[in-house]
């Protein structure tokens, strides 16, 4: 798998300006934008709504079904936080699991 680098997010993305990588993965028909932060705490300033709705955009972004963000938990191994497309925080998603 071939990680990307956004840069630039007060122009384009909406993402942190040293860059934050991540994958785009598919499943079932839908795919996604998956952000790992399980080492390293996502840039603060970082609207991920927007960030969704840009990203996801399939013509003028990387285009995707939804925006996961893969967090520390303390309950469980990990925790996901997801995003649909139009930016609404989605409680699950079974596809992106």
């Amino acid at each position: 798998m071939r990680a990307r680098t956004l840069q630039s997010a007060s122009n384009t993305s909406d993402v942190n300006e040293g860059g934050t990588s991540f994958v785009k993965m598919h499943g079932l028909g839908n795919d996604f934008l998956i952000f790992d932060f399980t080492q390293l705490p996502p840039p603060a300033d970082v609207d991920w709504s927007r960030a969704a709705q840009k990203l996801c955009d399939r013509h003028t972004g990387v285009g995707a079904d939804g925006l996961v963000l893969v967090l520390p938990s303390d309950r469980a191994a990990v925790r996901m936080q997801i995003f649909n497309s139009d930016g609404s925080e989605a409680r699950m998603c079974g596809n992106a699991a």
